[in-house]
């Protein structure tokens, strides 16, 4: 590998050697442990009784449905929790029970298990709480459950907090477990961290729940091409790692949906792709999850919940509050201009934030700048941030290390959220300055592009793109691959979007979009050397090659 002086967007390229079409799609799948002759299949899949307490998890609900008590589900307001909660609702509505299902609402409740949400079940007669997506650190929330009778199943994959005097790397929760604690108010916990048998430890939230449904239906049942669809949107769209198991519930989750019918999860599919296109999954990082995310970000959560149970006008309704989701961010882009980058992390708040989208503001500042960003908003005397970081700066780890200042936080060693008292947020902002100054080195935060082959443009035929499609699934673990052409001659520049922001242009007679480009318009010069994605683009009942520009330097 080589590298080449800083691009137009600011980055260094780390370039290959030039390799030949063949070779260049076999040594990345080679590299990257693929095998594109290979499709996964249910057969691939990891033994489900392996996961945590699996096994008492299924005697428990199975004991629910055969006394027909009274199940509660506590969900998430993202995609993730979502899918997950769609799919524990599907499996009681199988087995004969009508589940009472609570999704927090990220402003009046915020993340996990609210306490309100106890006494609620507890007046409509729940004896057991199913949790998706959070519960692993509610220690006092499930205490209270359980001395109001209710037993609890916690299914979730967030990091276990080491606060409160706890063994690193465990919660409250899985160190009792350990300890072999037998007090009342221990639940029942399916987790990939609570045991060491399931070979999978990057499972989401809703591949928590799908395993868990396999395990209760014997890993085959009617309606588990929806339910193997729902867990590779909530895989995808929560960035989890493409790998192993996870790149199989994908493939399996992507062929369902591209061959789906008669259901509202295939509706929304459809409803976001052209006829023509195969489902891949940047539909679902890029079209999916955000439309499931925005209900949850700026509305209500069971907007989307309604809509992958029962599809019909809510799928617009979900498109709609994407669209207003997309301009509100673009807004906050605006107010926020330029950032001070003089500490290895940004830390920024402001009460016109809307709190829905403060994640989303986090992670374009962490993606252009290549250092962490966090961004929070004013509610009464709190500020509610949200985290976003790169590979070397575990941001919940830095978090727990500047624990004296908050008032709770929780998340993803890259994605996470934390509340600050007002009075408190110059401290800890200094605190986690000095965190990540002393913890980033200069060079760690010296923004690259790594390109997977150099190619000419005579490469670019349609079945080096259908085989390059091979590898998909993309995403955590496996990105799309990054091209080189050099000394290309561009032409028709000019930009286009409701904001101006993308560049469009031609490179030979191949049709070129830079997505968040348009201000390099008026610098680039009339030949150059491009880094590019490429895609198929289907128009007219026609399919081309398509350019996906990623950056530019001469």
């Amino acid at each position: 590998m080589q590298t080449k002086p800083l691009s137009l967007i600011g980055k260094n390229w780390i370039l290959p050697e030039r390799i030949g079409e063949i070779d260049c799609i076999q040594r990345i799948s080679e590299e990257r442990g693929i095998d594109t002759e290979k499709f996964g299949s249910w057969n691939d899949l990891v033994d489900p009784k392996t996961l945590g307490d699996i096994e008492k998890a299924c005697e428990r609900i199975n004991h629910a449905i055969s006394t027909r008590e009274t199940v509660g589900i506590i969900g998430d307001y993202d995609a993730d929790g979502i899918t997950g909660a769609v799919q524990l609702i599907r499996f009681f509505r199988r087995h004969g029970l009508e589940p009472v299902v609570i999704l927090p609402h990220r402003i009046e409740h915020g993340y996990g298990i609210h306490p309100d949400f106890i006494d609620d079940l507890y007046s409509k007669g729940a004896s057991l709480i199913i949790t998706v997506d959070n519960g692993i650190n509610a220690v006092e929330e499930i205490k209270r459950a359980k001395e109001m009778g209710i037993d609890t199943i916690v299914t979730d994959h967030h990091a276990p907090l080491t606060s409160f005097g706890c063994t690193a790397g465990h919660s409250p929760l899985v160190r009792c477990g350990e300890l072999g604690c037998t007090a009342s108010h221990f639940p029942i916990i399916v987790h990939p961290f609570a045991k060491t048998k399931h070979s999978n430890e990057n499972l989401c939230g809703s591949g928590v729940v799908f395993t868990l449904i396999r395990a209760l239906e014997n890993n085959d049942w009617e309606e588990r091409d929806i339910d193997v669809s729902l867990a590779a949107i909530g895989t995808v769209g929560d960035v989890m790692l493409l790998t192993g198991e996870n790149r199989t519930i994908v493939q399996l989750g992507l062929e369902a949906m591209q061959n789906g019918s008669d259901d509202a999860v295939f509706d929304l599919v459809k409803s976001i792709k052209k006829e023509s296109e195969e489902v891949v999954s940047s539909h679902i990082g890029y079209r999916i999850a955000p439309r499931i995310n925005a209900a949850g970000r700026i509305a209500d959560p069971r907007l989307s919940l309604n809509a992958l149970l029962e599809g019909g006008d809510y799928i617009p309704q979900m498109e709609l509050l994407n669209t207003q989701r997309q301009q509100m961010v673009a807004n906050a882009m605006q107010e926020v201009g330029l950032i001070d980058t003089n500490h290895s992390i940004i830390t920024l708040q402001s009460p016109s934030f809307h709190q829905g989208i403060v994640g989303l503001i986090a992670g374009r500042l962490s993606q252009k700048y290549s250092i962490p960003a966090i961004v929070g908003t004013l509610k009464s005397n709190m500020i509610i941030c949200s985290l976003r970081s790169i590979p070397e700066y575990n941001v919940v780890e830095a978090l727990e290390r500047c624990s004296e200042y908050l008032v709770n936080f929780g998340g993803h060693a890259e994605a996470a959220g934390c509340t600050v008292e007002k009075s408190n947020w110059i401290k800890f902002t200094d605190a986690i300055k000095n965190d990540a100054d002393e913890r980033l080195e200069k060079y760690d935060l010296v923004p690259s592009l790594e390109i997977n082959a150099e190619i000419s443009l005579e490469d670019l035929s349609l079945n080096f793109v259908k085989d390059l499609q091979k590898l998909e699934p993309f995403g955590n673990g496996n990105p799309e691959p990054k091209f080189l052409l050099r000394n290309q001659t561009i032409s028709g520049i000019r930009c286009v979007g409701q904001e101006n922001d993308h560049l469009q242009c031609f490179i030979g007679r191949i049709k070129v979009i830079g997505f968040g480009l348009g201000h390099l318009a008026s610098k680039i010069p009339s030949r150059c050397d491009v880094v590019c994605k490429l895609g198929i683009d289907n128009w007219n009942e026609e399919s081309r090659v398509q350019i996906f520009l990623e950056d530019i330097a001469i």
